[in-house]
């Protein structure tokens, strides 16, 4: 049997929570027999709410629905890392001689310690790193945070030395391990996120009710999770400053949270926007929709956390053929893979002028043909006969981890 191990697992409708379900179906279509010990889902107040875990093909184990989180970042993160800690520690008594091996997602990292006390050296533990925390909290411009980026970095050496493999989501969140934190490159390998999209096909008339029929009308969009690694703040006024200055441009935010709140309250005090718009996140099943009507998707990263992970949804995107402008350092990763995709582009860096410049010369190419709607699985084939390197592939973590 498999332990799969992550505070963040489905109904939770973002990045981790459904990168974490897609790979564990993966894990039992391959044959294996998985239990995933994990909390309940949190996004976007966080706040735990009680999910039905219904018929699955794996079992379930959730914990900490009495969890009450702070508003402060940081107090967040403490509060996750301690209930985790002890909700592993005492959950994996109960587990005997039946583990084969541990799969833990990362961040948050101290539950680990638990695990190598009563695994290490029995039986393989893996940790697929999804973000390292320390580098996100260097590039913060909070004496505070970079302190607490040092103790972070710290603490993930010693861990990441100690487990017996490790799966990075990005080439350079693994040469940053080996080179700063001391990891062992031959345990250490890359496996990019992978679609998680259903295999469904959509209409291109999401915005059907904003373009008042004229086709001429161009969304630029941003649909996720805001946090310090989006730069929210400075995005949303990027975004307010294209939609006020240009009457053929509707820009969109599609999120939950606290950080959209903030935008409409901010919204609200300049007297609203006829063609500034804050959503909902959208449901999985209208997602396809809303990629093939956008006509740029945003894709933003905060200056100088490129090396600490790399947008989960960039598969997605890729997968519906979608016009991409990414926000983020010119020698980032991030830059490099969309640099490397037919309808990819690049700002770099998060000055106003350069984004509102970059936002025309992709309108400029608008009317170049992309593929017909179709289903997720075939763009991607279509992708490939493109020449574009299609590296999203679950399959090649399934490989990895087992």
């Amino acid at each position: 049997m498999i332990l799969f191990l992550s505070p963040f697992f489905a109904p939770e409708p973002i990045s981790t929570g459904k990168y974490n379900a897609s790979l564990v179906e993966g894990l039992v279509l391959a044959g294996e027999k998985v239990t995933v010990v994990c909390g309940y889902p949190t996004y976007p107040d966080w706040r735990p709410r009680k999910c039905n875990d219904g018929d699955t093909t794996y079992s379930v184990v959730r914990g900490g629905l009495a969890v009450r989180y702070p508003k402060s970042p940081i107090l967040r993160r403490i509060i996750l890392e301690s209930w985790f800690f002890i909700f592993i520690a005492i959950t994996i008594l109960k587990f005997k001689k039946n583990v084969d091996r541990v799969i833990c997602v990362l961040p948050p990292s101290l539950y680990i310690l638990p695990i190598l006390w009563k695994f290490s050296k029995k039986i393989p533990v893996i940790g697929v790193v999804h973000d390292l925390q320390g580098i996100h909290a260097e590039a913060s411009p909070s004496g505070f945070r970079r302190f607490v980026a040092t103790t972070v970095k710290v603490v993930e050496r010693a861990l990441f030395r100690r487990l017996d493999k490790l799966i990075f989501l990005s080439e350079s969140m693994r040469n940053v391990a080996i080179k700063e934190y001391g990891v062992d490159g031959d345990k250490a390998e890359v496996c990019y996120p992978f679609v998680t999209m259903s295999n469904c096909k959509g209409e291109s008339n999401f915005f059907e009710d904003y373009s008042n029929g004229d086709e001429n009308v161009a969304h630029v969009v941003y649909s996720g999770a805001l946090g310090e690694k989006q730069n929210p703040a400075q995005l949303f006024s990027f975004f307010l400053n294209l939609a006020e200055n240009d009457e053929g441009i509707h820009c969109h935010i599609f999120s939950s949270g606290p950080e959209i709140e903030k935008m409409k309250i901010a919204l609200d005090l300049k007297g609203g926007s006829s063609r500034m718009h804050l959503h909902d996140l959208v449901a999985e099943d209208k997602l396809q929709s809303l990629y093939l009507s956008s006509t740029i998707q945003i894709i933003p990263q905060r200056v100088g956390t490129g090396d600490g992970s790399l947008p989960s949804k960039l598969p997605n995107l890729i997968a519906a053929k979608c016009r991409i402008l990414a926000i983020c350092d010119d020698d980032s990763e991030l830059a490099t893979l969309v640099g490397k995709y037919n309808h990819g582009h690049v700002c770099s860096g998060w000055q106003l002028q350069m984004f509102s410049a970059k936002v025309y010369e992709v309108l400029k190419l608008r009317n170049c043909d992309l593929a017909p709607s179709a289903s997720v699985g075939e763009q991607a084939r279509s992708s490939d006969a493109e020449g574009v390197q299609y590296i999203f592939s679950r399959q090649r973590t399934i490989d990895a981890l087992l």
